[in-house]
């Protein structure tokens, strides 16, 4: 994303700490649950923990949850894919 891009979801995800966006890049790109867990462990956190916070910073920029069942909702996977490195 630019720095003049104003979408929520370029907000979104320059919102998100740099363990929060790797694991919300692994789950966009398929990763499966031991490649994400291990990802959490290397910043120290938990999965669930990281939903969390994805969740809570889609819900400030785009007024809904992006994560549910261990999966990005299908609704945004077209959006958020440009904001995304995989």
């Amino acid at each position: 994303p630019t720095p003049t891009d104003d979408s929520p979801f370029a907000m979104l995800v320059t919102s998100l700490s740099e363990a929060e966006r790797e694991y919300l890049s692994l789950l966009f790109g398929g990763a499966d649950e031991a490649t994400l867990f291990a990802a959490a462990q290397r910043h120290l956190a938990m999965p669930d923990t990281l939903v969390e916070g994805i969740n809570e910073h889609a819900l400030e920029a785009i007024g809904d949850i992006l994560i549910e069942a261990g999966e990005i909702l299908e609704d945004y996977r077209e959006e958020l894919a440009p904001y995304l490195s995989t």
